[in-house]
């Protein structure tokens, strides 16, 4: 008989979260010149931790529904002032 450790639901979240943040890491570090700091810079360490976690998932709470509200309350009125322009 062999056992084997189960993960749980939260360790299962974790590590999908760690290996997505871990590849995505790719795309800015190709740039050239500055890429390695903004990787740093988007980590807050050397390597992919709980602050990075920590990080992106109060991105994706706070800063982006906060940038989506401001844009939307500066389109709303450039609408109402400039109108809706008919079918194409």
């Amino acid at each position: 008989m062999t056992f084997y450790y189960r993960l749980t639901v939260t360790e299962a979240f974790a590590s999908v979260q760690y290996i997505m943040i871990e590849a995505n890491f790719g795309v800015p570090e190709a740039v050239p010149l500055i890429g390695s700091s903004v990787v740093e810079l988007l980590r807050g360490s050397a390597s992919v931790g709980q602050s990075t976690l920590t990080r992106f998932y109060s991105l994706h709470t706070f800063v982006l529904p906060l940038l989506t509200a401001v844009f939307m309350l500066m389109h709303f009125p450039m609408i109402r002032k400039q109108g809706i322009s008919g079918p194409l």
